[in-house]
């Protein structure tokens, strides 16, 4: 049976580790809510797959700047593994 793992960074910088999967009794969650100012990375085993929904957001949207700077605060020496994406967003001001 497979699970994901999915990192949750909390906007003091906390790192939280969840695992989603089918097998409830292996303490494996089914559905991850991510509360608002929280970022969320996935970690798929090989072979899995995974399906995502993000709602909208509500009140202030942040450029791509704006967060790659923010990110990149909490974690130094941070690289974007498409520097073309970081190039783009890094001439957009904040909002």
């Amino acid at each position: 049976m497979r699970r994901n793992t999915h990192l949750i960074v909390h906007p003091d910088g906390t790192l939280e580790k969840k695992l989603l999967g089918a097998d409830p009794e292996k303490g494996w969650q089914l559905q991850l809510l991510v509360k608002g100012g929280c970022w969320k990375a996935s970690v798929l085993q090989e072979g899995a797959f995974t399906m995502k929904q993000q709602p909208g957001f509500v009140g202030r949207v942040r450029r791509g700047a704006a967060v790659t700077r923010r990110f990149r605060c909490i974690f130094v020496g941070l690289r974007c593994a498409n520097p073309t994406f970081y190039e783009a967003v890094q001439s957009q001001p904040p909002r």
